[in-house]
């Protein structure tokens, strides 16, 4: 087989896994996370064992774990797996849990007898060798990390050896003096677990230390369970639709993906840093509370079920009213990661549709359509904008009654991990609720969103300007807030709130370059400054209200 790169050899690896995974006969039924997922929990452990925390390449190590493991990864993260299981030197003394399944699929296909084969689990072994070099490839790394590398190599290589993949006895560099499974000079394999241990030094949380406790069984179910466990923790693997054609490159002109970049993927949050999140929006204090007491109720009934009470059946589809730009779509998209951190989801993920993603233009095309949208959002959030022109046209036999009928239906069989929030303005979303008794059993639970105040829009403005780069004067601040003022004091019903500030913004933006396009001695300070007259604006007496047809 030729090798190109790290991570073709990788993807192989994962593509294996992927087959023993389906396989029962070798791996699990019950599992509670793939074997594509332990392997890549295992190498990331490793990898901790090889972390130098005085060597300042930290992020570099970060982005070559998340490009080569196709994975999102904090160096919070990170940190705190190395500090919390990659500090008992055990660890190196036994092959990973992910390897003894890939030794087993070996031995199942005998894959000796058949000349010009390759075994797996020798394949495993290179990536996690070259996996563990390129990580430490760089300047003055000390020798206790690279012979880490060789001694756990070694200790994979003889567990190969005793179980018959590699037949001859030169296994590299071992670690037999402490090894528990040395016999003869050659590690013992064994399909069942790794060596019991009485007890283990782990860190405790509570009290911010470590400590010796009773080693749990690390064998058969409980394993993968604290593997699981410890992925859900600390790891966010990306699946395998997203892709990745990103080329890890060391210093100079390198392609990881870096803090800030806009194109990095989203890492996967835990429920304490999604309600921060929360909190930390401008505004909408009323509808905070709302969202937390949602989780309040999700986490009560979670804990009832755990003590075996009955569960309370409830619905929490949702509806979201109030006027454009007050920030539903952003509720809803953190509702779909705060959702599947309660167990109330399975995915988290967000889908947000309009009336044109749902209805077709012939009989029978928006029920396809309709149920098209929903397969995408089943185990999230399905978010539909304006929902009530749905039914604003049913009695002259307009198409999007059978979205609704097809919704209503697919709400019922999926109630378990299929979540819907419809969004509009107040009085229209009234009528639409309050138009079919499926949809009024359905939505109970509404939360209003209202219009920003001047120094929320005031807020909201001068974040657009520090996230774009822009630095406003003192007088332009000023010239701002009062624009903002007046609009909102003037506004009219359907007022456009943030969405009125970005279109303020780009118009301000407008003015700048206009102002300084001609100057043949464009400074820095020029490039990213606002000052009075780019605030000033022409179209005051417009730019408060949107059209229901140009939200």
């Amino acid at each position: 087989m030729e090798i190109k790169n790290l991570q073709s050899m990788i993807s192989e690896c994962i593509t294996y896994a992927d087959e023993i995974t389906n396989n029962a006969e070798l791996y699990p039924p019950d599992a509670r996370m793939p074997l594509r997922d332990l392997i890549r929990y295992d190498m990331t452990v490793f990898l901790g064992f090889l972390y130098e925390p005085d060597n300042g390449n930290l992020e570099d190590q970060i982005a070559y774990i998340e490009t080569n493991l196709k994975m999102v990864l904090t160096e919070t993260k990170f940190l705190q797996l190395v500090e919390q299981k990659c500090n008992d030197p055990r660890f190196l003394n036994e092959p990973p849990i992910s390897l003894s399944y890939f030794i087993n699929a070996d031995l199942a296909s005998d894959v000796n007898s058949r000349p010009g084969s390759v075994a797996k689990s020798k394949y495993v072994v290179d990536c996690f060798r070259k996996m563990g070099e390129g990580f430490i490839n760089y300047p003055k790394v000390k020798d206790e990390t690279k012979k880490i590398i060789a001694d756990y190599v070694g200790v994979m290589n003889a567990t190969l050896n005793s179980a018959g993949i590699i037949t001859t006895t030169h296994t590299s560099v071992l670690r037999m003096a402490e090894n528990p499974h040395k016999d003869k000079g050659v590690a013992k394999f064994t399909d069942k677990s790794v060596a019991n241990m009485d007890t283990i030094s782990t860190f405790d949380q509570q009290s911010g230390t470590f400590v010796t406790k009773k080693a749990v069984s690390t064998s058969g179910y409980n394993i993968m369970k604290k593997r699981a466990d410890d992925v859900s923790e600390f790891l966010n693997f990306k699946r395998e639709e997203e892709g990745e054609d990103a080329v890890f490159k060391r210093g100079e002109g390198r392609v990881g993906r870096r803090r800030g970049d806009k194109a990095q993927e989203e890492i996967e949050k835990s429920l304490d840093e999604l309600i921060y999140e929360l909190q930390a929006l401008t505004g909408l204090s009323s509808v905070k509370e709302d969202v937390m007491h949602l989780i309040n109720i999700i986490k009560v009934r979670r804990l009832r079920e755990l003590k075996g009470l009955k569960r309370i059946d409830m619905s929490f589809h949702l509806v979201f009213t109030g006027n454009p730009g007050t920030g539903k779509t952003t509720i809803a998209r953190l509702l779909a990661k705060i959702y599947k951190q309660l167990g109330l989801v399975s995915k988290g993920q967000f889908i947000e549709v309009d009336r044109s993603g749902l209805v077709d233009h012939y009989a029978g095309g928006t029920a396809i359509k309709t149920t098209n949208v929903i397969n995408k959002a089943i185990g999230g959030i399905l978010f539909i904008d304006e929902a009530y022109t749905l039914t604003h046209n049913k009695e002259s036999g307009d198409y999007g009654q059978e979205a609704v009928d097809t919704l209503l239906k697919r709400m019922e069989d999926d109630r378990d991990d299929f979540i819907v929030v419809v969004a509009g303005y107040t009085h229209e979303m009234t009528d639409f609720i309050n138009s079919n008794p499926g949809l009024k059993s359905r939505f109970n639970k509404y939360i209003y969103f209202p219009d920003y105040t001047t120094s929320e829009l005031m807020e909201i403005f001068k974040y657009m300007c520090t996230s774009h780069d822009y630095v406003l004067t003192p007088s332009a601040e000023t010239m701002a807030e009062t624009y903002l003022r007046g609009m909102t004091e003037a506004k009219k019903e359907n007022f456009a709130n943030a969405r009125l500030v970005r279109n303020y913004f780009e118009r301000c933006v407008d003015r700048q370059s206009t102002r300084i396009v001609q100057d043949t001695n464009i400074t820095d300070e020029d490039l990213v400054t606002f000052v009075r007259e780019d605030m000033i604006d022409s179209t005051v007496a417009s730019a408060g209200a949107l059209t229901k047809e140009d939200d």
